[in-house]
């Protein structure tokens, strides 16, 4: 059992989330933080967030650490919040963001010191994963850390965060002996950090360790002790992103418990993330759907029409990004042209660059709530497409039945052959047609096989 700090209760007033108490925490401790640890303060803060589906309160965050740092002149704290910027923008399956980032800090700070060059390690190593390209070199020890000023919460998460992350890298080479030594010093890890997030995603990973190991119900244990440690946490994109990973492993080896399918797994996923959910988890959930749904509107998607959905997807992702990419890039020049203002020029029109800063911010929370609204359209367009192809393949259906009764030979034919065609049309494991006999129902066509013990329950329906 790992020991987690949880937040405190009491009063009589409602308990807080895990993650609503750091990041409470995190708000009340960063005006009073030191200027040289304000930046790594706003970058764990704004991870939290993220991890809550609180992206725009994270951009904002992020953007005003910046802003300060540039306003500083300090290459290590813009390099610091470059960093986090490129974590958030993998977090969104964004990678040319990530990407440009990254650039931004080496650029800064060429050797970069070991805990931000472990930071972009990860945001490097799970780019490489979303774009199937080859792993960058697992990270070198983080206990060199300890020599730095640095906060040690922060050096144990980002201890867990590089260890869980190399298992990671090994379990999906193949390399399972080295995955599962990293495993176990992750345990170590994340025992030390106290973090409920850390704990969560230990699970996870041990989670994926014990399916590919083939251990399957320790897998669906680990799953689903990982989806409600996220949960307890308040970890909604931890918890979605969990939920459709589970449910990748109930769809090849099924679950034990009534309703623990793929299908519901997915819908619950769909729920928790919400607006919050990328391209990437939208395909996910509905590439799921169409193999693995419960209704029949999405069995019957044709390929062609798939295709054209995930394409809208990725145009939507692109959109999106680049919606978020022109807000940054607009922050970004207008702290530059403070930069290059006199200190005169600067006091005088900061109000009006702050103006602007926040009026081109409104514009972009604007236009990702019109992305919303389209997303409710395509949503829409989608079921109507599917009714329509439902509709198009019953009647081709019925004309094929029609067509079969029509080729009877006779009367008592007609019986076996309704029994059998009506068994695909109703999804039927089993299909009687009863004629009426002297006030006794006799079988006269059957198609299909009874569970045991039902035999003869098609007598009495009730």
């Amino acid at each position: 059992m790992m020991a987690v700090v949880l937040p405190p209760t009491g009063g009589g007033a409602p308990a807080q989330t895990w993650a609503e108490h750091w990041i409470e925490e995190l708000r009340t401790s960063l005006p009073d933080a030191p200027r040289n640890e304000r930046t790594a303060l706003a970058a764990r803060l704004s991870a939290l967030l993220l991890a809550c589906a609180r992206d725009e309160e994270a951009d904002v965050l992020l953007l005003d650490a910046r802003r300060d740092a540039a306003r500083g002149r300090d290459p290590l704290e813009l390099a610091t919040a470059e960093i986090a910027l490129a974590a958030a923008a993998v977090s969104r399956d964004d990678e040319a963001s990530a990407e440009a980032h990254l650039v931004s800090a080496r650029a800064l700070l060429p050797a970069l010191p070991l805990r931000l060059a472990a930071r972009a390690w990860l945001v490097d190593s799970q780019r490489s994963r979303l774009a199937a390209s080859p792993a960058p070199e697992p990270h070198g020890d983080l206990d060199a850390v300890a020599d730095e000023a640095f906060d040690p919460d922060e050096l144990f998460d980002l201890a867990a965060e590089v260890v869980l992350e190399r298992a990671l890298q090994a379990r999906q080479r193949g390399d399972m002996v080295t995955a599962h030594e990293l495993l176990a010093r992750a345990r170590e890890v994340v025992e030390r950090s106290g973090s409920l997030r850390a704990v969560a995603a230990f699970e996870l990973e041990a989670a994926s360790f014990a399916a590919a190991a083939g251990d399957v119900e320790h897998a669906r244990e680990r799953f689903r002790t990982a989806i409600e440690h996220f949960r307890a946490a308040g970890l909604r994109r931890d918890e979605g992103r969990a939920m459709i990973r589970y449910a990748e492993l109930l769809a090849g080896h099924g679950g034990t418990e009534p309703g623990d399918t793929a299908a519901s797994w997915l819908g619950r996923a769909h729920q928790v993330l919400g607006r919050a959910a990328t391209w990437r988890d939208r395909l996910a959930i509905r590439t799921g759907f169409r193999a693995f749904g419960r209704r029949v509107f999405d069995r019957i998607m044709t390929e062609s029409t798939v295709r054209r959905i995930e394409a809208f997807e990725r145009a939507r992702g692109a959109l999106v990004n680049a919606l978020a990419r022109a807000s940054h890039a607009t922050d970004s020049k207008l702290t530059d042209l403070e930069l290059h203002l006199d200190r005169e020029a600067r006091s005088s029109l900061a109000p009006r660059v702050d103006e602007v800063r926040e009026a081109a911010r409104d514009r972009a929370t604007s236009a990702m709530y019109a992305v919303a609204d389209l997303d409710e359209s395509m949503r829409d367009m989608v079921e109507l497409i599917g009714a329509a192809l439902f509709e198009r393949d019953r009647l081709r259906m019925l004309l094929s039945v029609l067509s079969e009764i029509d080729k009877a030979p006779d009367e008592a034919a007609l019986p076996p052959l309704l029994a059998r065609l009506a068994s695909p049309l109703l999804d039927a494991d089993r299909v009687v047609v009863a004629m009426d006999r002297e006030g006794r129902l006799v079988a006269a066509g059957e198609a299909g096989q009874a569970a045991p013990g039902t035999e003869e329950g098609w007598r009495d329906p009730e």
